[in-house]
């Protein structure tokens, strides 16, 4: 983790974005197709590679076992930390990148923060200025150790969007969510005018994350009871990842 606080660490969308699904399949062809997971390291461009890419962290080391059932060897914790280190060193000297981590859209923004079991800040307002301002004042709260890696963020700025949530604050705010099991609706946990202070900001980020309630998931169950709710998703493209079609997998 402290070595990974040189680089910028990504959350792919995938299937969920065509052009950044695109862009991966130029990285890193997984048996012919866009797989669902892929590790690589890029120069600052997003362009040039550092590494070659493969499915997790196994392929940016040299002599690893790969595949789903490999266990890694015993130094490769401290191989990769080592592999990280040398590679961001030229780069060092660069300020760090402080702008805050949106996901694409509100619908999709839900579901990752469901997945990752998270509280999800939602940035509201029609004014596009009004946004980019506040995305400044809580870039720095994000960035900083209260609340880093914590929360997911999304900006909506078509009000109609969040109909299905019950109890949104009237007026521009900044509004923290639980979403359900599904990331297919989402609760009010706490709330702060959009041009708070950044002390109301850190308020309400740090009320909602103590009313936050944490969901455990067993994966069997978990796929069983949205079988039986009719829960279905589809992916902006298709799901190309050849584990995902496997027997084992159906129904996922």
């Amino acid at each position: 983790m402290a070595a990974s606080r040189e680089w910028i660490c990504v959350r792919l969308a995938t299937y969920e974005n065509r052009e950044e699904g695109e862009l991966l399949h130029s990285f890193f062809r997984g048996r012919g197709t866009l797989e669902n997971t892929l590790t690589i390291l890029l120069k600052p461009n997003g362009k040039e590679t550092l590494s070659r890419g493969g499915r997790g962290p196994s392929w940016l080391l040299e002599g690893e076992e790969r595949g789903p059932h490999a266990s890694p060897s015993p130094d490769a914790a401290s191989r990769l930390t080592a592999l990280l280190q040398n590679k961001s060193e030229a780069y060092r000297h660069r300020p760090p990148a402080r702008s805050l981590p949106l996901n694409l859209d509100f619908r999709r923004a839900l579901n990752v923060a469901a997945c990752d079991n998270q509280p999800l800040v939602v940035l509201v307002s029609r004014s596009k200025t009004a946004l980019n301002q506040a995305e400044k004042r809580l870039a720095e709260l994000a960035w900083s150790k209260p609340f880093l890696g914590r929360l997911q963020y999304v900006r909506v700025e078509d009000v109609e969007e969040l109909e299905s949530i019950p109890g949104l604050p009237k007026g521009d705010s900044i509004v923290v969510l639980q979403p359900d099991a599904f990331g297919l609706k989402g609760k009010v946990l706490a709330s702060a005018p959009l041009q708070g202070s950044k002390n109301k900001l850190a308020q309400a980020l740090s009320l909602g994350l103590e009313r936050f309630a944490s969901l455990e998931k067993d994966l069997r169950r978990h796929i069983a009871q949205g079988q039986r709710a009719g829960i279905e998703w589809t992916s902006e493209i298709p799901v190309t990842d050849p584990g995902a079609s496997s027997p084992r997998r159906q129904g996922r």
